[in-house]
């Protein structure tokens, strides 16, 4: 049996961007919060189709990798970005790459329900970012929409979110947490190893 989290996401991959144009802005105007300086690099984990890949490029002019459990949206990813300097793409589980320090930030947008286990999360935060580096976990839907949006999935896909000072609580042992807050139109952690 293959895993069904990259099953379940690799028969989204098609349709994928079809449900993100009409967000954009609300994504820009929440990533602008962040401090990302020129040639930081950065994770953009669980990044699907690359969505905010070139965003967190063009505005930040950070150096961005795009990990994703899906090779079909990794192959879209691709063809969107194909010969653009400063962004690329791998299809892989993040527990497994290696914990050595190699990122400025780790940008997780939209994704951090998928990621089952909490602890090992944050484990494997800490030893992906360098020192001083930052985290943020996110989300452009508030909690109860996000809610409606995974209910009906199995739990082997998803999980409901907690309050944010509870998911922030996970965080706090390994990080300093910088911001943690939601309203009805976002989710947001920000953190600092």
């Amino acid at each position: 049996m293959g895993n069904p989290i990259q099953e379940f996401f690799d028969a989204l991959a098609p349709s994928w961007d079809d449900h993100s144009e009409d967000k954009m802005g609300h994504i820009e105007s929440l990533l602008s919060r962040l401090d990302i300086r020129p040639g930081s690099k950065v994770l953009d984990l669980a990044c699907g189709t690359g969505i905010i890949s070139g965003l967190l490029h063009d505005k930040f002019g950070a150096e961005v990798f795009g990990l994703d459990i899906s090779p079909k949206m990794i192959e879209i990813a691709r063809e969107k970005y194909q010969g653009k300097e400063g962004v690329r793409f791998e299809v892989g589980d993040f527990f497994d790459m290696p914990e050595d320090g190699s990122f400025d930030w780790i940008v997780c947008h939209n994704a951090f329900p998928h990621f089952l286990d909490v602890a090992a999360f944050v484990e494997q935060t800490y030893g992906c970012l360098a020192d001083g580096g930052e985290f943020v976990v996110f989300h452009s839907l508030g909690r109860e929409k996000l809610k409606r949006h995974h209910d009906g999935l199995a739990p082997v896909i998803s999980r409901d979110l907690l309050p944010v000072e509870e998911e922030a609580m996970a965080f706090s042992e390994r990080f300093d947490i910088l911001e943690a807050d939601e309203s009805n139109t976002h989710f947001w952690i920000h953190g600092r190893k």
